[in-house]
């Protein structure tokens, strides 16, 4: 799971880049193809969210408000602050680093949060409250940063955002029920993650095949995106450490937290950022530029949080091993 993803992205990038540079005309015929990936890949994203979900956020308040504090009171800003410090100059790469940042995972990082000894149902009681933050959020972005940069209004960005958001989760919605009356809830829950990831991947591919041109004009932004994600990272990290240890949380909460601060929705991002700024190959560029970087650094933070939280457990007194505080 957590090797698959970067080296099927990369995979993809490379196929697209190729694809763009020895046959442009067959690159730009993936154009037309990328509204419906986009379509897919908002639907794959929303079919996880449930109910559930919300009734479990709400029975965990302290460490519900406290990841929402973590990922949009300090997350979005510091994230905002960044991409203007390390690509001031590049308004397009600057907008796609924004966008990039300011919404937290609502998907993948439950694998690696899993993988780090987290408590995974106070993550998965996230989604809905990260999902539905970040749709508010996306137009404020838009209306702030993206308006001056595209010449997109904001009228014509909201009807537009309204049916990318609005008609995808209605199809999830009944995708839902049908797969629950079908009886097939466990089976489609293994393959979910795989199917979005893999049209997550073709989304890139079309995107790098399309656009290969005005995406190489831009490479010199790569080191100065690679370097921003790089530090919002390690600030996050510490940040969420401290945080979750002054709203007195265990152990295992602590490092969801630390996970959701960690990880970001690139892809819904992503496909809402296409859907919504068309023609914007830069701001593309960006954003899957941080995903890449983020796989590594989640496969190595779960894999540190989980030895700390085996040490813990080694050294700590018999009588609180027991006590169920880990």
């Amino acid at each position: 799971m957590t090797a698959t993803p970067l080296a099927l992205l990369l995979s993809a990038i490379t196929l697209g880049a190729v694809t763009g540079i020895t046959a442009p005309t067959v690159g730009s015929a993936f154009e037309d193809l990328i509204d419906l990936t986009i379509f897919v890949l908002l639907v794959m994203l929303f079919l996880p969210l449930t109910s559930e979900h919300l009734r479990h956020a709400v029975r965990n308040l302290r460490f519900t408000s406290a990841a929402w504090v973590t990922n949009f009171l300090i997350a979005a800003p510091l994230g905002a602050f960044l991409a203007w410090a390390f690509l001031n100059g590049h308004p397009a790469a600057m907008i796609g680093l924004i966008i990039y940042f300011a919404a937290p995972c609502t998907d993948w990082y439950l694998a690696f949060t899993k993988l780090a000894g987290g408590a995974t149902a106070e993550g998965a009681a996230l989604i809905p409250v990260n999902l539905a933050t970040q749709a508010l959020l996306f137009p404020v972005i838009v209306w702030f940063a993206a308006d001056e940069a595209t010449g997109m209004t904001l009228g014509a960005f909201a009807e537009t955002l309204a049916i990318w958001f609005a008609l995808p989760l209605a199809v999830a919605g009944v995708l839902r029920v049908a797969i629950t009356f079908a009886k097939r809830t466990a089976a489609f829950q293994l393959q979910s993650d795989r199917l979005a990831l893999a049209v997550l991947a073709l989304l890139v591919f079309e995107i790098f095949a399309a656009h290969t041109p005005a995406i190489v004009e831009t490479a010199s932004v790569v080191p100065l995106t690679l370097a921003a994600v790089a530090v919002f990272f390690l600030s996050m990290l510490a940040i969420s450490e401290a945080f979750g240890r002054a709203a007195h949380l265990p152990q295992a909460e602590r490092t969801a937290l630390t996970m959701t601060a960690s990880a970001r929705n690139a892809p819904l991002m992503l496909a809402l950022t296409m859907a919504a700024l068309p023609d914007q190959p830069v701001i593309y560029a960006v954003i899957v530029t941080a995903m890449l970087a983020e796989f590594p650094h989640l496969t190595l933070l779960a894999h540190g949080l989980r030895r700390r939280r085996r040490d813990a457990v080694c050294t700590a007194p018999r009588a609180e091993v027991g006590s169920g505080s880990y």
